[in-house]
């Protein structure tokens, strides 16, 4: 099969789908010699994608002209259909949502999440048109849906009314650099890097209202009024939407010298914050997998966090589950785990054998499977 793979609406600052791809064409590239692979990327982003495959060929687009939104789906519902034609393309896989309307190509088109019509607050108003408008058509002319939790699967099926057999689930993955670090100095540097002198409860995500920040900040001023120890939150992220609501708590809390917002933190350096947190909470109202919930049970890390969407399917019997908008089940979580030393190092244990459930490698084999099928293969 000549398969292409529509890598054009990527970032070129990976995160999220970006980090998905990349790990996904990597994977495939490792386990499929057979078919023969188009990666259409931007022009600027050729660095993230290399590989040295004879079956893997990447053809670029103008990043000066079409890192603009518009003008990408433009592209991609125009030309791409006259590029699918020119290489023989027998399988497209789309992997944001979109895909060309007018193709006789078979489709594989990924859904990561249904925040557009679950969170719809949590976007900006034209992005819930273009995107409720694209998963509506995309979800009956693609020929194959891939979800990346069963959550997720049961939301299209439910919202968009698609046929259980046509979804497919590949469960994402994360990068070997998150595991259990034993460098007690370089954990120390690093957290010092971030003005941590701590011990330190931690979350990692966008500071935007769906991940529940705001519970978590108030939970945690609840609990340090109960325990004898110093410990502080640190919140690691980016800001996004709404975030100026979760300063103005800090501040009326009066908790401005507990919490600790480092903004975004070099990828290179979160293991190692992750490895020197007492624990991660994670409490977001909804997530298609929830990737930092992997990545910190991945180190080792006792881990809390929602009991809704696709939170439970990740962490399984590995840590703490709450119902995200109860702030004493969460602050009780919390004071538990600080309190219990064979908790931690059962939660521990349990996380890294539960981490090791997900990887790319699998990501890469359902999603071949995937093509297969469309193509009756």
């Amino acid at each position: 099969m000549n398969i292409a793979i529509d890598a054009t609406s990527v970032p070129k600052n990976k995160t999220g789908v970006g980090v998905y791809l990349v790990n996904l064409i990597t994977e495939l590239s490792n386990i499929d010699d057979d078919n023969c692979y188009y990666i259409f990327i931007q022009s600027d982003d050729i660095d993230s994608f290399y590989l040295n495959k004879s079956n893997f060929h990447f053809i670029t687009i103008d990043s000066d002209k079409y890192r603009k939104v518009l003008l990408r789906l433009l592209w991609e519902q125009f030309i791409l259909p006259k590029k699918l034609k020119q290489y023989d393309i027998d399988v497209l896989h789309s992997p944001h949502y979109t895909t060309p309307f007018f193709s006789r190509v078979s489709r594989v088109i990924t859904f990561h999440d249904m925040t557009f019509y679950i969170l719809p607050k949590s976007h900006t108003f034209f992005k819930r048109l273009l995107f409720k408008t694209y998963m509506k058509i995309s979800s009956k002319i693609g020929d194959k849906i891939l979800t990346v939790s069963k959550s997720t699967a049961k939301d299209v099926q439910k919202i968009l009314n698609v046929n259980p057999d046509k979804i497919c689930v590949t469960y994402n993955a994360n990068k070997d650099i998150y595991r259990p670090i034993n460098d007690k100095d370089k954990i120390k540097n690093i957290c010092h890097k971030y003005e941590v002198r701590n011990d330190y409860i931690l979350f990692v995500g966008t500071l935007e209202p769906r991940k529940n920040i705001k519970t978590l900040i108030k939970s945690f001023s609840k609990l340090i009024k109960e325990i004898n120890t110093d410990i502080k939150l640190v919140i690691v992220g980016k800001k996004g939407w709404m975030y100026k609501e979760i300063f103005e708590l800090v501040k009326k809390l009066g908790i401005e010298k507990e919490v600790i917002f480092t903004g975004f933190v070099d990828l290179d350096d979160l293991p190692y914050l992750y490895n020197g947190a007492e624990m991660f909470v994670y409490p977001s109202v909804y997530e298609g997998f929830g990737i930092p919930v992997l990545e910190a049970i991945s180190c080792g890390v006792p881990t809390i966090t929602s009991n809704v969407s696709s939170m439970p399917e990740v962490i399984g019997e590995a840590g703490i589950t709450v119902n995200p908008t109860n702030i004493i089940e969460l602050k009780n979580s919390m004071k538990k785990i600080i309190n219990n030393d064979n908790l931690k190092e059962n939660l521990k244990n349990l996380g890294i054998e539960q981490s090791k459930k997900f990887t790319w490698e699998s990501c890469a084999i359902e999603t071949l499977r995937a093509y297969k099928s469309v193509k009756n293969i």
